[in-house]
């Protein structure tokens, strides 16, 4: 099935998104007793690298079952394919699936900066709560810099 533009975005965004549970995956049972409503609820992701993080090192797998917003399994495709065969597809045309939600950025400059500069943040990286914290603050710093002006 093909999608458009948006429905793809969508899609490739919750399927990011909600592989970080992999590790949560379980495995499926082939048989199921309502199989066509689980294909409708079903997207099935392949065609590409799949990044599941399973404990510390990078882990790969060709496919994802996604059901009900929920990983419902990982690895081969044809696995994947058993518990729902009418699910709808995505094909990765070989794109990469990582975990999401992940917050991987720092402020490694900040560490450093802190040790040169007055500290006019608020809690609870500083005391500057108000003008006069603010003023009491600078008046400090200056003290213990006095050269640094």
């Amino acid at each position: 099935m093909l999608f458009n533009k948006v429905s793809f975005a969508l899609t490739a965004l919750l399927s990011s998104t909600v592989v970080m549970m992999s590790g949560c995956a379980t495995s499926l049972s082939s048989t199921t007793s309502n199989t066509q409503q689980q294909s409708q609820n079903a997207l099935l992701v392949y065609g590409g690298p799949i990044l599941t993080m399973q404990g510390m090192q990078p882990s790969y797998v060709d496919a994802m079952l996604i059901q009900d917003g929920k990983i419902r399994y990982t690895g081969t495709l044809s696995e994947a394919e058993k518990p729902a065969p009418q699910a709808k597809r995505l094909n990765l045309n070989n794109k990469t699936v990582i975990p999401g939600i992940i917050d991987a950025h720092s402020h490694l400059n900040s560490v450093g900066m802190q040790q040169t500069v007055a500290n006019l943040y608020p809690p609870p990286d500083g005391k500057v709560v108000s003008i006069a914290t603010l003023i009491q603050e600078m008046k400090a710093w200056a003290k213990q810099n006095p050269t640094f002006v």
